[in-house]
């Protein structure tokens, strides 16, 4: 990850997204505060400070992405790179990000990878 973050900066907080935000590519870095695998589709939800974003991994997108996204589990460290877009019929009120969803990843990395034991990267 200590690589990944000298490379990219994040480009919005995780609570922070919304309808206005759909076609933003964005980088968000958090903690994975949930994953549900409905066979097909894996989605996370990714927290930090400001709130939470529901993370839909795809295999019709990426399915390279979607193995990865199998192994992670709750409260690991990650940066998801991915585009906004909207839940359709599926938006919820209970998170203020509840109309949209980041289609993941583009890029994608966790706090296992080498060189993150330091506390420095924590």
């Amino acid at each position: 990850m200590a690589s990944y973050l000298d490379q990219n900066s994040r480009t919005h907080m995780c609570g922070d997204l919304r309808a206005a935000n759909e076609g933003d590519t964005v980088t968000l870095f958090g903690w994975v505060a949930n994953t549900r695998d409905l066979g097909g589709l894996l989605f996370a939800d990714l927290r930090d400070r400001t709130g939470i974003v529901q993370v839909r991994f795809d295999p019709d997108y990426n399915t390279d992405a979607l193995e990865a996204a199998k192994a992670l589990r709750n409260e690991w460290c990650v940066a998801i790179e991915g585009k906004v877009v909207s839940r359709g019929e599926n938006t919820t009120d209970k998170l203020a990000t509840g109309e949209v969803e980041v289609l993941a990843p583009d890029g994608m990395t966790d706090g296992t990878t080498e060189g993150t034991s330091d506390s420095s990267t924590r």
